[in-house]
Parts: C-alpha cells; structure tokens; sequence
C-alpha cells in the first residue's frame, strides 16, 4: 500500500454554508459543503450561472418512522451518520472499530480538479474524494488511508470507488450481461424500490458483467431521454450497486470487488480505487456515446493508421506449417491486408491447447527454418508482422512448467481449477515479471514484430500469493507488466484479447491501441455486440473481422456482403478459413478492403448514431464525419420483420440545411421484389437533411443481411 500526500484546506472550507462546483464541458457537478460530508446536489447539464439556494429548495424532509434527521445520502455514505442504505466503506480493525462518522477536514480545488479530505479521529481512518474534469466527462475515485500507529490493521472489505447520489426521476437501471460470443448485451430494469447487484469474481472484467451502469428516464432510447452513465475502469473483480432508498433516493456504487482479508492496511497506508468515468446526455445513448468516445480519442488512445488485419487462427489452428503460412502471407497480399498476424500454434508443443503454453519458441518440425521465412515474406509483401501471446498462462504440460512449478498460481496443496487446459503464473513475483518482459521483448527483436495480440483465456480462482488473497495484486501486477513491455518497446501495438471480450475497460485501454470485443465473427451477433459496446468505445478501437461464410461459433451461414459491411464499421481484419472463397466473395472483400483504406481517416473519427425504429429487428447505424462533410448508414435486418414492406428509416442527426447525394452501395434484396426506385437501383440521388429526417425508404431485404448507403454533402453549386 503507497502512503498519501496530505492535503490542506481550500478556501471553500473556509464557509462551510457554500455549495461548491465543478465543470465539464457540457455538464456541472454541485455539491452541498453544509453538511460534514458533501452531498451530491446536482449532476446535469452545464449550469451558466450560480448554484445558490439549489441545497435550500432540495432540503428533504423527516418522515415519522424514520431518524430525527434526514438520511444522508452523501458522497461517501456512512451508516455512523444515520444512513440505512449500502455505505461507501465496509472496514474494521479485527471486529471493531466497524463504522465512521466523518468530518471534513480540507478542500482543494482547481478548474479541473476537486479534492476533498475527510477524517475520523475516532477510527484514525482518512477519506479522500478526488473528482477530475475531462472533455465531457468527469471521473471519480476514493481513498482510505490509515492513521492509526498500533498495529491492528484496518481490514476494507468494500471501498466505493464512486458512490453516486443520481437524480430520483430516473427510472430505468440499463447493466450489461452475456456470454463468451455474446459479450455486452443489454438487460433493463426498472428500480421502483430496493438494490440491484451486479457482481464478477473472474478474475477479469468477464464475458458476464462489464463494468459498468446507465441510469436514464423510463422509456429511454438511442435519440430520446435523459441518461446518466458509470464506467469502472478496473480488469478484475468488480461490484456493481443500484440502490432506491427507502425515501426513494436513488444512488450508484461501483468499485472493486475484494477477496476475504486481502486489503489490509497498516499505519500510514492506503488503498486507492479505480477510477469510475461519469457521463450523461439528455438526449439519448447517442448523447453518450459521443461523449466517451471523444474521450477515448482524445485521452486514451493515440491515433493511429489502423492497418487491415489478416489473422491466421481459423485457417490454421494448431495446424501450422511453413508452407500453408506462406500461402496465408501471399493471400493476405492478395487480399489487400496491411498487417499479418500469426495466431496460436507457432510454438514448441503447441500441438492442441493442452501444452506448449510458457515455451515461447518456434516449433521445429512446423518451422524448420525458425519463423524467419515467414517474417521476410510478410515484409516482401509490403505487410506488418504480429504474433499471438498468451504471456499469463502456462500449461502444465511445458517446461516453463516443469522448471518453475513455484511460478504458478495456486493455493498449495489443494486441486487447482483449471481453464482451457491452463495455470495462470503468479504475476505478483519480480522473477516472474521480468521473465516475461524478456520473452515479449525478445520476440519484438527477433522477428521485427509491429503488433501483439495479447490474450488471456481464463478465469482466476484460487488467486493466492505467498499465502494471501491476491486478486487485486494480480490486476495491478498486469497493468505493471504490460507498462513494462509498452515503456521498453513503444512503438509495438498491443491487443486487449481474452477469450474475445473478458477483458475490456479504460484501464486497460489506457494501455493498448486495440480491444478484441468477441470470439464471434457471425455478422448477425456481432451487430447486437458492436451495438453494446458502442456506448463507451469507439469502432476504430474495436477489431471486427470478416469471418467465414460459415461461422465457426454460432453455425450460421451468411453471405459475404453481411460479414464485409458489419466488419467495415471498426478495425477492419480478415479471418480466412480453409474453405477457399469464390470468385465473387474474393472481389467483395477485396472492394470493401478497399473502400475501408479509402475512407478509414474519416471513419476513424465519426460520429455513431443507432438510429430508431419501429421493426425491432432492424439495426441501423449511422457513422457521420466530424466535418458533417460524409455519412456511412448500414440498415441490418436481423430476422424476418413483422411488415413486409419496411417503414422509412428517420435519419436524425444530420447537419441542418444540407443537401446530400444518397447511394445504394449494397443491398441483399428479396429477388421477387420489384422496385421502381432509382435509388435502390444503385443510382444516386439528391436529398436534404430535412427530407432524410422524415424518412429513407429502406429496399426489401432478407433477413440477416444489411444495406449500405453512402451520404456524400453536395456543394451549393451542385444542388
């Protein structure tokens, strides 16, 4: 545990009857300094002018049955002050010493930043609240910080990492659940009364709970309604609280969720949350969308060219040779691919999942010739070489293994679960740290890698080191390591991938240029996956490859059209099998690899709007250019609509006043359907914002297929 920097008082601590505030770019924060702990006042858009009176007219009143005094919903909720909901601090010092009843005691402040420091004296126990302002959003964390000499340890079981007091008109709680290959989906509640819990114990964000919570008016939707969002960027075990108070407050808490003992702080230590990033809109998930997305642009991730990927896993699984690679490397070229990235199975013992891990040096009887024909290969195309890591894991069958059992992570003497046929290595140990980071860099040098797809395929239990629990200390170990690797070699682009999408958050963006979002290349999922994901991350950060015309996890056949154009809206990568294309798939996929080189640099910093419609089973995105210069619109029709015939799609969003050239790019249209227009067609045709809000007649599809239209603004002199 790192020791804290004090903090002194701030003006504002000088009056304690003035409400305080803080800023985004498009939102306010106002908080009440009356009471010892502030209170959240208001969280919405950006006030213009003072917050005062706003603690006087929101005053609550006592209600017979309850305390004297109103329950304090504050930044930090404290049931030693009264309140009887879920607090923001779970600790004690062995069985005593259980609750708080904080004071504050100093006040920083600048354009950007708020800190607030509170005290127990009673407990020895200090809080620190820091709130930072950034683009359109705020984030939020806590600390807990021991005073006390004796050597009883404060033991925290729970740290809120934000505990948020949201508007009590806000109905409707939106979480994210799923599975392996059907990762964010959404699952929406309505919280009249009582707490929801959302909670994950695997080790890393999962398939099943991303971290994260939308809170928005009842009925809320892409285009209409106010909406307040929480992300917590952690990579590990998580908890997520939705709370109505019995007086019908409505807060939120997300922070880590810890093991049994595993925080233990002595005198002068302390623990410090993750951060929770905090956006709201009142206009939609839309609203929000580009509120995070600006942020992941402009804080997370450098922008990059995001070259074509051609990822050699379902054409080869463990089934390498130099020859069949060769082959992949000259289609990759062939193809129009920019990046060749060769995927499991190019390692000593690596003959099925249940060996090799943790030997991380070319298979001889694959590549008899070391893998240094296929590096020069890749390079004469004119193609970045990347390769597949799974650094974390071993298997037990391996010589990693065999010489450094100790390596593992593992509670001695008990039956360890495996995952995938695999043991994590306890990343906690130097030792095993710096193997690592010698192995990747080794690998970068040798074969002149640009790229690593960094996976991580299971879930950690029995997470124990050197005899304590040890689940934070394996998250922060791998923040630490992959730091290492990305200080040592940064000009490597890195990959988040973990069994698809297990690991995903802003921590671990803050360190990688690519998120792997699922497993799954079936277009037909991916576009509800995209659809989730979308909320907080960009589709240039997300990897969206066109798969096989069968897909190789859910079963479904779909045509080329439906996997090139679902997979043109992110990072655009090719999943060859061993099935060869036709003909006319190889030129779809040719022309749509080419249209995404043309048009990447605008797309890579679009805005996304899901556009609304009544058939539910239609999916519609809207990628328009920051300059309002351009659109991309996908319709995706993902089963047989109640109407035969399509409404019009609205196409909100678009810059007023403007008039558009519209073209059918692609269609998979019902072949007895017979259309007059000269648009569906393939013919281009001019229209206005105002026109194309009211509506775009979508031509008859099939059912799991999509139509790609092209909006491009017309001058004034072309109208």
């Amino acid at each position: 545990m790192s020791r804290p920097t004090s903090l002194s008082a701030g003006p504002s601590a000088e009056d304690p009857s003035t409400a305080f505030r803080l800023d985004s770019e498009s939102a306010s924060l106002v908080f009440d300094a009356a009471s010892p702990v502030p209170k959240l006042l208001y969280w919405g858009e950006r006030l213009e002018g003072d917050a005062a009176g706003l603690g006087a007219v929101l005053e609550r009143p006592v209600l017979h049955g309850l305390l004297d005094d109103p329950e304090p919903l504050t930044c930090f909720p404290e049931t030693g002050q009264g309140f009887q909901g879920s607090p923001g601090l779970e600790a004690h010092r062995d069985g005593e010493s259980f609750f708080t009843q904080l004071e504050r005691i100093g006040i920083q402040q600048d354009e950007d930043r708020l800190s607030v420091e509170l005290e127990d004296r009673a407990t020895k126990i200090q809080v620190r609240i820091d709130i930072e302002s950034l683009g359109d959003l705020f984030r939020w964390r806590t600390s807990v910080h021991s005073t006390a000499a004796q050597r009883v340890p404060l033991t925290v079981d729970w740290l809120a990492a934000a505990a948020i007091a949201l508007p009590s008109g806000l109905q409707e709680v939106q979480l994210f659940e799923g599975q392996w290959c059907r990762e964010l989906h959404s699952d929406r509640l309505r919280l009249d009364s009582g707490s929801l819990l959302r909670e994950n114990r695997t080790g890393r964000t999962s398939h099943q709970s991303f971290p994260a919570m939308v809170f928005g008016e009842a009925g809320f939707s892409a285009e209409r309604g106010a909406v307040y969002a929480l992300h917590l960027a952690w990579s590990g075990n998580h908890r997520l609280i939705a709370e109505r108070t019995r007086t019908g407050q409505l807060q939120a808490q997300l922070g880590e969720l810890l093991l049994p003992g595993e925080v233990q702080l002595a005198g002068g230590e302390q623990l410090e949350s993750p951060w929770v990033y905090l956006g709201l809109s009142q206009g939609g998930t839309n609203g929000l969308a580009e509120h995070f997305h600006a942020f992941v642009r402009g804080h997370l991730v450098p922008k990059t060219r995001r070259p074509v990927h051609f990822n050699t896993w379902e054409a080869l699984y463990f089934d390498h040779s130099e020859e069949k690679t060769l082959e992949l490397v000259a289609e990759a070229r062939r193809r129009g691919a920019e990046r060749f990235v060769l995927d499991d199975g190019w390692f000593r013992g690596r003959e099925h999942d249940r060996a090799g891990l943790g030997d991380w040096e070319v298979c001889e009887t694959k590549y008899p010739r070391g893998l240094e024909p296929i590096v020069e290969a890749v390079e004469a195309a004119g193609l970045e070489m990347g390769l597949w890591v799974e650094p974390e894991m071993v298997n037990a069958d391996s010589d990693l293994c065999r010489r450094h059992p100790d390596w593992l992570l593992q509670s001695p003497g008990r039956q360890q679960p495996l995952g995938r046929h695999q043991h994590a290595l306890d990343l906690t140990r130097d030792d095993v740290r710096h193997h690592l980071l010698e192995t990747l860099v080794g690998l970068v040098d040798r074969y002149r890698l640009r790229y690593l797809k960094w996976d991580m395929n299971r879930d950690l239990c029995h997470v124990e080191a050197q005899g304590r629990p040890a689940q934070r200390a394996m998250t922060l170990a791998y923040y630490r390591l992959l730091d290492a690797f990305r200080t040592a070699r940064p000009d490597v682009e890195v990959e988040a991938c973990s069994s698809g999408g297990a690991r995903v958050d802003y921590e671990v963006l803050r360190r990688v240029t690519r998120l792997w979002p699922s497993d799954s290349h079936d277009p037909k999922e991916r576009q509800m996956i995209h659809r989730g994901y979308n909320l907080f991350f960009p589709p240039e950060v997300l990897g969206m490859h066109v798969g096989s015309e069968r897909s190789e996890t859910s079963g479904r056949t779909h045509a080329m059209a439906f996997r090139a154009h679902t997979a043109l809206f992110g990072h655009l990568g090719i999943e060859p099998t061993r099935r060869p294309l036709s003909s006319e798939d190889a030129a779809l996929l040719e022309r749509t690899v080419a249209f995404y080189k043309e048009h990447r640099s605008w797309l890579h910093e679009a805005t996304t709007l899901y556009l609304e419609h009544a058939e539910t089973e239609l999916v519609s995105r809207l990628a328009l250019a920051a300059d309002g210069s351009r659109a991309l619109l996908a319709a995706a029709l993902l089963d047989t609509p109640r109407q035969i015939l399509l409404a019009p799609l609205r196409l909100r969003g678009l810059p007023e006043g403007q008039r558009w050239r519209v073209t059918l790019l692609e269609a998979d249209q019902h072949s007895f359907a017979k259309s007059r227009s000269a648009m569906h067609r393939g013919e281009p045709v001019a229209a206005t914002s105002e026109a194309l809000h009211y509506g775009l007649q979508l031509p008859p599809l099939r059912p799991e297929s999509l139509a790609l239209f092209e909006l491009v603004a017309l001058a004034p002199e072309d109208s």
